[in-house]
Order: C-alpha cells, then sequence, then structure tokens
C-alpha cells in the first residue's frame, strides 16, 4: 500500500507542470500536439500498474510470503496494481498530462528496475535468474529511484517523447545485447555484468546525444517494437528447450542468443526504416504519429483518443 501511495504523491506533485503547454512546430511548421498522445496514456498505465505490482511482491517478501504458498501471494499485488492504475489514471483526468512526462517517468523506472536486476544477477554469481533474484528488494528499489527520477525530470525538463523512447532503447537495448553477446561469449556467471555494462553504455550514449538527435517518435517507437518483436524467436527458443530438456544448457543459450541477438537489431533497424519510408504521410506531433486502433470519447469539449497506437507502445 505504501507503495501505491507514493506513486500518488510523485504523480501529484508533477501534476502542475503537466498541466503546462508550450507551442511546438516540427520543420513544416506544422503545429505539434502539447497534449499527450495514445503512448503517453499507455505509458503511464503500464508504469503505474507495474509499479504497484512490483510493491506488492515487495510486501511479500517483508511478510516472508513465496509464490508456492498459496493463492495469498497473488493478493497484494493485484490490489496494489489495479490501486495504482486507477489512481494515475483519476489523477491525469484532473490534472492533463503534457506530452513527454508519461514516458520520461516509465523510461527512467524501467531503467532503474533492469539495472538493479543485472547487478543483483551478477551478485549472486547466476547464469540464469533465480525466483529469488526476480523479486529482491534491491529491483523495488532501483523501480523506486528510477520512477521518482523520471518524475523529477520530467517535472523540470522540457523531454519530448521522441527522447525519452530513445534513452529507453539506449538502456534496455543495451542490456539485451550484453546479455545475449556473454551469450555467445559463454561467459557464463559474468551475464549480469554484461547486461550492466551493455545498460550504462546504451544509456550514457543515447543520454549525451538526446537533445542533439532529437529523435523523432514515431521512429522510436517503430524500433522498440520492432526490437521487442526480434526477442520473441528467441524466447520461443528458450521455452522449448526448456520444455524439452527441463534445463536449458550452454549450448542451447548460445543458439538462444544468436538468434536474440540477430532479432533485436535486425527488429530495431528494420522498424526503423519502415516508419522513415512513411516519414512524409505522418500526422503532425512531436516526432510521433501512426494508425490507432483506439476509440474517441468527448472531454471537456474536444475530442481524445485512447488507446494503444499500431506500432505498439514502451
Amino acid at each position: 500500500m505504501k507503495g501505491a501511495v507514493a506513486l500518488a504523491c510523485a504523480l501529484a506533485a508533477a501534476a502542475p507542470s503537466w498541466a503546462g503547454a508550450q507551442a511546438r512546430y516540427d520543420a513544416s511548421g506544422r503545429r505539434v500536439p502539447d497534449r499527450r498522445g495514445n503512448d503517453e496514456l499507455a505509458a503511464l498505465m503500464l508504469t503505474a500498474g507495474t509499479y504497484g505490482f512490483r510493491s506488492g511482491t515487495m510486501l511479500n517478501y517483508a511478510l516472508d510470503l513465496r509464490a508456492d504458498d498459496s493463492w495469498a501471494y497473488w493478493v497484494a499485488p493485484s490490489l496494489l496494481g489495479a490501486a495504482s492504475l486507477v489512481g494515475a489514471v483519476l489523477i491525469e483526468r484532473r490534472f492533463p498530462m503534457r506530452r513527454g512526462r508519461g514516458l520520461t517517468a516509465g523510461t527512467a523506472m524501467l531503467l532503474g528496475q533492469v539495472g538493479t536486476f543485472a547487478f543483483e544477477l551478477y551478485r549472486r554469481g547466476e547464469s540464469f535468474p533465480s525466483p529469488e533474484t526476480f523479486t529482491a528488494p534491491i529491483s523495488w528499489v532501483g523501480a523506486t529511484a528510477g520512477l521518482v527520477a523520471g518524475v523529477a525530470l520530467g517535472h523540470l525538463l522540457d523531454v519530448k517523447p521522441g527522447q525519452a523512447v530513445y534513452v529507453g532503447i539506449g538502456g534496455v537495448g543495451g542490456a539485451l545485447v550484453g546479455l545475449f553477446s556473454c551469450g555467445l561469449a559463454r561467459c557464463s556467471t559474468d551475464v549480469g555484468a554484461w547486461a550492466l555494462t551493455g545498460l550504462g553504455v546504451g544509456a550514457a550514449a543515447t543520454l549525451a546525444t538526446a537533445w542533439w538527435a532529437n529523435p523523432p517518435q514515431r521512429e522510436m517507437r517503430a524500433m522498440a517494437a520492432g526490437g521487442v518483436a526480434g526477442v520473441l524467436p528467441a524466447a520461443g527458443l528458450l521455452l522449448a528447450y526448456q520444455l524439452r530438456d527441463g534445463v536449458t544448457t550452454q549450448d542451447a543459450w548460445v543458439r538462444v542468443s544468436a538468434v536474440g541477438l540477430a532479432g533485436v537489431l535486425g527488429g530495431a533497424a528494420f522498424g526503423y526504416a519502415l516508419s522513415r519510408s512513411s516519414r512524409d504521410t505522418a500526422p503532425a506531433e512531436d516526432g510521433g504519429g501512426g494508425v490507432s486502433f483506439a476509440p474517441t470519447f468527448e472531454r471537456n469539449g474536444a475530442a481524445t483518443t485512447v488507446g494503444f497506437g499500431a506500432f505498439g507502445t514502451l
């Protein structure tokens, strides 16, 4: 419950800056919307729900509950996840969120959680994460610190959605490249260090160039979706080995890593190229666009689209 309250307070503290707006124009002189788009709302909901759920698993850890202790283990994560999601949406309805804020908070939380998870994996000297590593307190601390930092950055800086996704791709993509590169090099228990190094290098490089590159949101969104799609074959192959052998051998992990590395890099490149090819037909937004399958509803006299874009969300 404390995690949900902390998240609600953090979002409320950032609400005054969300409500503000600055006029923006793209290269052709078209007005760029100041209001958050579909990706922003989806990122806010995903961030709030994920953090609430993770706070519930942290509460279970404090109470010494384990996943095999019956259905009671899932009560706190489910309730806190739902409460955080509903609370974030209600706050957003009361204080309309400016573009860039939701993705900044979500990206920072994701980087904090992935980074601390990789560190814990390295600290425990594991080749594959155990259930204890997945629920270790340090990953919750990382998620909390990242969320607070993301809300603060969104409050103080005018971060564009494309820039936020760009840094997220750099950090998480770097961690995946490090993970799969470790598998190909048969680094065994150093997998956490490789993933953490990849995250650090990727995040640092994209942070240093985010304002200079000013990447369009729709291209970054397509890259993220392509990279995620590229990981799926590797995940399927890993599951197949696990179901067949009951354990993932080093040779199997090498093959999974080859598929995963090729999928991440190839999928991201394909998504970027596909988005670039249709740039001229994209609607005006802060680097974004894409087709939406979601309905619209009236709010304060203005039509607002709610849902996910065609390329997905981060």
